[in-house]
């Protein structure tokens, strides 16, 4: 029927149809203005009478300003392979170019015509001063957003159309600067040609920065706007004071932004690509690629007497009983959270350190299952309680000095504080108390079988090879380690883990209500 009938439809039709469906202006009009707001008009008479009496401005025709430049040619020349290391246990080649760039090879075949790519380096947030800091955060947005190779990011987008590459995350965090993407087997130069061009050649357009600006002052405006906004930015302010690298920018914090500075700070942070590993996991032929990451990534410039060295300055857990409520609000819901904090000792060896961060996994979800029993089923006080252990750190990149655990849940207002003592009371009894068997057996075989399934998971071999040549936080041996771990959490063990990670006598916990309670 459709392919008769759409070849009549005339665009004439179209019109006058359109016009006969969206006669005058309606009749009902709804206003969202925020708090500050400065340009729109808040009465009641002055909306009606703009939305009545408004003219359309004229619209200006679409014209394709796309250009025939394209993402940019592969460079002329190569750079030379100085060092290759291959990894049996792996499966995984490492090689380091002339320029100092670090390659990592590991071909699979679990997602067929697929490829992931990631690329670190250590430095981050962490060599700038506080002033710098916003602009150094955001110089990631400033730089994706001008484009490459003379392109706009509109003509960009369309010189990509019909192409899998992308690179889905560029990012300054506390400590380092990271890179990810994928694409397709046949793509795979496409996303090389987009690594070299932000890492070697980034432009920084006027129009980007003036794109960006807005948006960051309308997100530091309303950032006390929502209710669930401004519980976690008092969970943050509690936990890592006022250090404006782990917390959402305030109105204020934007006087200190400088394009200039952003400019330079991206390309001081990704330059650099004797500072750099990059990690290609998925189904590719290793010879093939190896060469083409000698063109693109070859040439980006690398000096190894420039990289960069980061001083690790992590945050304690508060110490004390802290207690916080907001009102905040006005919906029917509440909100809980609950943290326990303390001091890791340090272990020199990469192994203990490795066991006692993965074993942290399976005594979460332990903990999960277990509230989960006595909150929501028991008491019928949530649908979803989430428990969490692991390092107080901003990054995954070392090994943290402090750890935190944490419990969040939504309720009914009124019963807050009932369910907030009941998780402590239970946290306590499981400190007390042998674990069942059941549950026990449960937690072991669910380590292992994520195991398994991780082992045929791309996105976990490019995280883990990472972790272990990269950061050096788990042996080699741990990535195919199935019985370590089970082996080590006996119910004894358990109880101790649960009295070192949850010490009920000294904990924080911010409840949200509304305003009304």
């Amino acid at each position: 029927m459709h392919k008769k009938l759409l070849p009549k439809i005339t665009a004439e039709e179209i019109q006058n149809t359109a016009k006969d469906f969206m006669k005058n202006r309606g009749n009902f009009l709804f206003v969202e203005i925020p708090e500050k707001n400065t340009e729109i008009p808040d009465d009641n008479n002055e909306l009606r009478n703009l939305w009545k009496n408004y003219k359309n401005e004229s619209i200006i025709a679409y014209e394709d300003d796309s250009t025939e430049t394209g993402l940019g040619n592969k460079p002329s020349t190569k750079a030379s392979i100085v060092k290759t290391e291959k990894i049996k246990e792996l499966d995984t080649s490492v090689y380091e170019l002339s320029n100092g760039a670090k390659i990592i090879l590991k071909k699979t075949d679990f997602d067929k015509n697929s490829i992931l790519f990631s690329a670190f380096s250590y430095g981050g947030l962490s060599k700038y001063k506080q002033k710098d800091i916003l602009s150094a955060k955001y110089s990631t947005f400033y730089a994706i957003q001008s484009g490459i190779n003379g392109l706009t990011y509109a003509q960009m987008s369309k010189a990509l159309a019909g192409s899998t590459a992308t690179i889905s995350n560029i990012s300054i965090n506390p400590y380092a600067e990271s890179m990810s993407g994928k694409s397709s087997t046949q793509d795979i130069e496409t996303l090389l040609n987009l690594v070299y061009q932000f890492s070697a050649n980034p432009q920084f357009s006027d129009d980007s920065w003036n794109n960006l600006m807005p948006q960051l002052q309308m997100m530091a405006d309303t950032r006390d706007a929502q209710p669930q906004q401004v519980f976690i930015n008092k969970i943050n302010e509690l936990i890592f004071g006022n250090d404006v690298r782990f917390l959402s920018a305030k109105p204020k914090d934007l006087d200190f932004m400088n394009k200039e500075q952003s400019a330079k700070i991206f390309k001081e942070c990704f330059g650099n690509a004797a500072d750099f590993t990059y990690t290609f996991v998925g189904d590719f032929d290793e010879d093939y690629l190896l060469e083409l990451c000698q063109y693109y990534i070859g040439n980006i410039p690398g000096d190894k007497s420039k990289c960069d060295t980061v001083k690790f300055n992590e945050k304690t857990f508060p110490n004390g009983n802290i207690r916080e409520t907001i009102k905040k609000g006005i919906g029917n819901q509440g909100m809980v959270y609950i943290a326990f904090g303390g001091n890791l000792k340090s272990e020199k060896d990469v192994t203990a350190n490795w066991i006692r961060a993965e074993t942290t996994y399976p005594l979460s979800s332990l903990l999960s299952i277990k509230l989960r029993e006595e909150i929501r089923e028991n008491l019928g006080g949530t649908y979803n309680i989430s428990a969490q252990i692991g390092g107080l750190s901003s990054n995954d990149i070392s090994e943290p000095s402090n750890f935190i655990s944490e419990f969040s849940f939504d309720c009914e207002p009124e019963r807050a504080d009932e369910l907030k003592n009941a998780v402590i009371k239970t946290l306590k009894e499981l400190s007390e108390q042998p674990i069942d068997d059941a549950t026990l057996t449960k937690i072991l075989e669910e380590y292992k079988r994520d195991k398994e399934k991780n082992l045929r998971s791309n996105n976990w071999w490019i995280n883990e090879l990472e972790c272990a040549l990269v950061l050096k936080l788990e042996p080699i041996s741990s990535l195919h380690d199935y019985e370590t771990i089970p082996s080590g959490l006996t119910k004894d063990n358990i109880q101790k883990l649960i009295k070192k990670y949850c010490n009920t006598d000294d904990y924080m916990c911010v409840i949200l209500l509304p305003e009304n309670e």
